[in-house]
């Protein structure tokens, strides 16, 4: 899922203000809304599904003398979970939260509309596939400062807070171990890309901009991202829409193959 990269909890961790702690080599997590309610993700390590690490957790919000929530949770710590009869809890999916999960390999006739807005951007502009270097950081931040002014508006809360996550990625680019890929229309940036190898088969995306007055753009990126830096591996993980009807309607346009579900797990 894609909230187990590293990455993802870096770039976001401001829009919660979460904490994580290590502890056995389990990593875990716990924030607060603005309510004042607590919430932890699932922990993350190889032996997570245990017992162990479940009362680990839970032992923490019996001192906070708070009720335990994990957010986010997989098919696989739900399963675990059901499997452990001494606690009682209510499991709720959260479809806003699936990850979207397509194929590297966007072949046949269902993907026909996507192929027809790379041939007439391919018709229309001469540019080039340029891989980013550190020397391309403020432009590429000062771009993606663009496209999210061209959404939200710059007087947002939801501005401030995504250009800081995309600020954030730029900053530690070589550190998070990302690739990010462009694309120039006469020397100007008209789309890019950001993205990681979570494993052998799966990559995942974790920015695509591309300027409004080029709206076949983000095909066209799509399309040259993956195959020049995700070209052997098998699926791409497009993350969650957010319950945004736009975003829902874009990401569905790919036809994902799955979905990674997601649920809240409340213990009660």
């Amino acid at each position: 899922n894609s909230e187990s990269s590293i990455a993802t909890m870096y770039m976001w961790q401001h829009y919660a203000e979460v904490k994580y702690y290590a502890k056995d080599h389990i990593l875990y997590s716990i924030y607060q809304n603005n309510k004042g309610k607590y919430f932890s993700f699932m922990p993350y390590g190889s032996s997570r599904n245990s017992t162990f690490v479940l009362d680990e957790l839970y032992n923490l919000y019996v001192k906070l003398n708070r009720p335990l929530t994990i957010k986010l949770c997989t098919d696989d710590f739900v399963d675990f979970v059901k499997s452990c009869t001494n606690y009682n809890t209510v499991i709720t999916p959260v479809e806003n939260s699936f990850d979207y999960v397509d194929l590297i390999n966007l072949s046949g006739k269902k993907y026909h509309g996507k192929k027809n807005h790379i041939n007439s951007f391919n018709k229309n502009y001469k540019y080039e596939y340029v891989r980013y270097n550190d020397s391309m950081k403020d432009s590429c931040v000062n771009f993606c400062a663009k496209t999210l002014r061209q959404y939200y508006g710059q007087n947002s809360s939801a501005y401030d807070t995504e250009l800081l996550s995309v600020t954030k990625t730029f900053d530690n680019i070589n550190e998070l171990n990302l690739k990010c890929g462009i694309i120039c229309v006469e020397g100007k940036i008209v789309a890019l890309s950001v993205g990681e190898r979570l494993n052998k088969d799966y990559a995942l995306i974790h920015i695509e901009k591309a300027d409004y007055n080029y709206r076949t753009a983000y095909s066209v990126i799509n399309n040259l991202f993956l195959k020049n830096e995700f070209y052997d591996t098998v699926y791409v993980n497009r993350e969650e829409d957010m319950g945004i009807e736009g975003l829902r309607k874009a990401k569905m346009s790919y036809h994902p193959c799955h979905m990674i579900k997601k649920y809240t797990v409340e213990f009660i």
